[in-house]
């Protein structure tokens, strides 16, 4: 049977169940209820607070004596207050660190002090800093003396060059590729297409020329149907592979001007076309 109570916060008759009521707890009408007496009883500050567990401990910094603040549960284990203090008193303290025992140098750029390791001083203390070390390998580390130097390839214009030319050589399609992609660029005609872009029209012209119906070869030219001059996209769907003659010949034509002018045999069947198009 249902237990009668009386709501905590506002003193309405409530009906729970009996589990509920042999749990001992506080019962509420509603959500806002027990939130608004939780606030008046500051519920969930100190020894209210489920999660409470005894507050911060001050402690003082083992290395600089500056008094900080730390869970209780983190007492035993913190006695730095930083991380820059807890490694200098881990080199003074736990490391056993022995200043007679280490090699004293000054940083190549900045001529901050440097306290190594007598196992470490062919190997650290040119810099003292990352930023230092950027500098050193700029202006102190130039040419040959910059680890990375790789037979002077980087400062060798000549050898640029070359590299360039033979790379072009062995890559025509590619820099065909990007040639177009700079002429559309420069003509600010949108749209770009793939090496894949034109094998599909490849097979879709069965390796032919569209006007003259020649045999592609690798010399294959690819033509804007409306050229890029006369407000063309680049879009994939506005390109033709043609012979180099019937490109040359073609020009800044469209491929109606085309057809008429050199007489294809479709010529006035493409007219009609265009013309209801």
């Amino acid at each position: 049977m249902p237990v009668h109570r009386l709501c905590a916060n506002c003193g309405r008759e409530l009906m729970i169940p009996p589990s509920r009521a042999a749990a001992g707890k506080q019962s509420y009408c509603d959500r806002a209820c027990m939130l608004e007496y939780r606030k008046r009883i500051d519920f969930y500050h100190g020894d209210n607070n489920p999660n409470w567990k005894g507050g911060l401990v001050h402690l003082e910094c083992a290395q600089c004596g500056k008094s900080f603040q730390v869970k209780r549960s983190h007492a035993e284990i913190r006695q730095c207050c930083s991380r820059p203090c807890k490694a200098a008193w881990r080199s003074a303290n736990a490391l056993n660190y022995d200043p007679e025992r280490r090699v004293r140098k000054e940083c190549e750029i900045c001529g901050a002090i440097l306290m190594i390791k007598e196992s470490h001083k062919d190997i650290e203390g040119r810099y003292c800093s990352r930023a230092c070390m950027a500098i050193g390998y700029r202006e102190r580390l130039a040419g040959e003396m910059n680890p990375n130097y790789q037979d002077g390839r980087s400062q060798d214009k000549e050898y640029q060059n070359e590299w360039s030319r033979k790379w072009r050589a062995a890559h025509p399609e590619r820099v065909q590729h990007w040639n177009r992609q700079v002429r559309a660029a420069r003509r600010k005609a949108t749209g770009t297409f793939t090496k894949d872009d034109v094998a599909y029209h490849w097979r879709q012209q069965d390796g032919r020329c569209v006007y003259c119906g020649a045999t592609l070869n690798n010399d294959y030219h690819i033509d804007h149907i409306i050229p890029l001059s006369r407000g063309g996209t680049n879009f994939v769907g506005n390109i033709q592979l043609l012979c180099p003659t019937c490109n040359m010949r073609k020009g800044t034509m469209l491929s109606i001007e085309f057809k008429i002018r050199y007489g294809c045999a479709d010529a006035k069947a493409t007219i009609m076309e265009y013309l209801q198009s």
